[in-house]
């Protein structure tokens, strides 16, 4: 069976496209994969697509010229998000606070952090991973310090540590190295930035039936 995952994630694929009229985005392809229950059989495999979305989409002649320059400039980094690991949740909230409209902005403070890490736990869907941990159930009496704390010592340290081409620290301000800065305005990477870390929220609460 384990032979077949690879076409059947293809013909899954094209059954949604058609479904859409259009080409389906992450979250899209991860939530029919759930809905068909193929997905669980296949988080952990080399035939998941979600795990190198772009490269999946060149493999069937799929990327749009905008998409191949972006894969380009930034697909590393892009292909880094989908499979970075989440042992907890503090990652999606970190990177959110990069979106600010319709582009990322380099460099965030910690008080766009703090506001970024208080408005995602304070969404009753999320606040049930910080419930269930000794050291963070109490977080709903956190102030500024607390939620600081608690990105420093996790999503920052462990970022800066594994993936330090991509980020940076310049005094208190969490920044993206130079690298991405050609296509931190690009509308397509924009919106392939936000599609990751909506599949991976998706993905981490789903798949632990949290939500």
């Amino acid at each position: 069976m384990k032979n077949d995952y690879q076409r059947i994630v293809y013909a899954k694929y094209l059954e949604l496209k058609r479904k859409l009229d259009r080409k389906p985005n992450r979250v899209e392809m991860f939530e029919y994969l759930m809905k068909e229950r193929i997905y669980p059989k296949i988080k952990n495999t080399k035939y998941n697509p979600l795990r190198n979305y772009l490269g999946f989409l060149e493999k069937y002649n799929e990327l749009s010229e905008e998409e191949k320059e972006v894969k380009e400039i930034a697909g590393d980094f892009l292909n880094m998000l989908e499979r970075t690991k989440m042992t907890k949740s503090y990652k999606i909230p970190l990177l959110m606070t990069f979106i600010k409209g319709d582009r990322i902005v380099q460099c965030v403070s910690e008080d766009e952090i703090y506001e970024s890490f208080k408005n995602f736990y304070n969404n009753p869907k999320y606040a049930i991973d910080m419930k269930r941990h000794k050291t963070t159930k109490d977080f709903r009496n956190w102030s500024k310090k607390e939620y600081i704390k608690l990105a420093k010592e996790n999503p920052i340290k462990y970022l800066l540590k594994t993936e330090g081409i991509y980020f940076k620290m310049e005094g208190s301000y969490f920044c993206l190295t130079e690298r991405l800065k050609p296509v931190l305005d690009n509308k397509i990477f924009v919106e392939h930035y936000n599609d990751i870390l909506e599949f991976r929220c998706h993905e981490y609460f789903e798949c632990r039936d949290l939500l």
